[in-house]
C-alpha cells in the first residue's frame, strides 16, 4: 500500500489528477451556493412549505445553510489560500 506522501506526490506530478480535484471542488461549492438560493426562494417566496411545517424544520434547515456556507467559504478560502502560496 501507498503511503499518503506517495499518493500526494503522484497527484502533485500528475496535472490531470490535479485539475479533476479543483474541478469537482469547485462543483461542489457551485452546487451548495446555488441550492442554497432555491431553497431560499422556495422558502421566502412560495408556498412551498406551510408555516407549522417551517416551525418544526426551522432547526434543520438553519443546519443545512450553515453546512452549504462551510463548503462555500472553505472553498474560497482554499482557492485564495492556494493562490498565495
Amino acid at each position: 500500500m501507498a503511503t499518503e506522501d506517495e499518493i500526494q506526490k503522484a497527484i502533485d506530478d500528475d496535472p490531470t489528477l490535479n485539475k479533476k480535484r479543483w474541478q469537482n471542488r469547485r462543483r461542489m461549492a457551485w452546487l451548495s451556493l446555488i441550492s442554497m438560493t432555491v431553497i431560499t426562494y422556495l422558502i421566502l417566496f412560495t408556498n412551498w412549505v406551510p408555516d407549522e411545517r417551517m416551525k418544526i424544520l426551522g432547526d434543520v434547515i438553519t443546519w443545512y445553510y450553515f453546512c452549504s456556507v462551510s463548503v462555500v467559504g472553505a472553498y474560497m478560502g482554499v482557492t485564495a489560500w492556494m493562490a498565495r502560496k
